[in-house]
């Protein structure tokens, strides 16, 4: 029998990831932030009603969406890149997003906002589902579209 080879003669590593067009790290990453905007959009809306807190000014609609797309967005760009240089991409882009997702947790359990001014009461619980919410969206929504129904070349 012969051996199948474990990369393409310019190095690709022969995996579903790396064989998936870029076309489809565009649609996922777009189907991700679309849905991670639309969490944060329905969270910042209900937070008020379900914890008595007004949203601070700085939250306004447009900061939420331009956030949460731009960080998705970003994270599938890296699992492109990722994914054409390294066999665990998925893994390690999942992994990424996740300890990502967590470590912007803590921005916002700092006493202080950067202009200087004090955090508004309740701003933890409203920032960090959104946080959590956009991470887990790059890390679940991205690899599906982009894994699903590709084989390996």
């Amino acid at each position: 029998m012969t051996e199948q080879p474990s990369s393409l003669a310019d190095g690709t590593p022969l995996t579903r990831a790396a064989a998936s067009p870029a076309w489809r790290y565009v649609i996922g990453g777009t189907l991700a932030a679309a849905g991670a905007a639309a969490a944060n959009l329905a969270w910042r809306d209900a937070y008020p009603g379900l914890t008595g807190y007004p949203v601070p000014p700085l939250i306004d609609p447009t900061s939420v969406v331009v956030a949460t797309v731009l960080s998705v967005l970003l994270a599938a760009g890296v699992y492109l890149l990722l994914s054409r240089g390294l066999v665990i991409a998925t893994p390690l882009y999942v992994i990424g997003c996740l300890i990502t997702a967590a470590a912007s947790c803590v921005a916002p359990m700092t006493p202080v906002m950067p202009d200087g001014n004090p955090v508004p009461p309740g701003f933890p619980e409203l920032t960090i589902p959104m946080h959590l919410i956009a991470g887990l969206m790059a890390a679940i929504v991205v690899p599906l579209v982009v894994l699903v129904g590709v084989k390996r070349r």
